[in-house]
């Protein structure tokens, strides 16, 4: 069952990352289109102890993102609000993105749940996964 929700995201992912470009971006028209949601840049290393995964969120505060951990998954999912440009202005490059967001990495093996370690600072979410001593699942 694992395997199959892993691919689930894997899949999920894969097809959010391609609308955006593909149709959203070519399409979208504010009001008439909503965008998609887009998923930060993410990065996962281990140590002997540990899995870290680390998030790209520049610009946002704690309480516009949430972190949720299943037994296959660690989600990140949130907001980055729009922010006004103050007066009418000409947009030459728009690359931040804005709105929704969600990223799920699969959970690559036993988490100590209890130990789980949270950071964010300078825009980076950095969140610690300790590795329990039950062995592989």
């Amino acid at each position: 069952m694992a395997r199959l929700r892993r691919l689930q995201i894997h899949y999920e992912r894969v097809v959010s990352e391609a609308l955006p470009v593909t149709l959203t971006a070519a399409w979208w028209l504010p009001g008439i289109v909503a965008r998609q949601e887009w998923t930060p840049p993410t990065d996962v290393y281990e140590t002997g102890s540990e899995w870290v995964v680390t998030l790209e969120l520049a610009g946002l505060h704690e309480d516009e993102f949430e972190i949720l951990l299943y037994p296959e998954a660690l989600v990140v999912q949130g907001e980055r609000p729009w922010r006004r440009l103050g007066e009418p202005a000409r947009v030459h490059r728009a690359e931040i993105r804005q709105g929704r967001f969600h990223a799920a990495v699969p959970v690559p093996g036993v988490v100590d749940g209890d130990r789980v370690r949270v950071d964010y600072q300078d825009g980076l979410l950095r969140i610690h996964l300790p590795k329990t001593q039950e062995g592989p699942r």
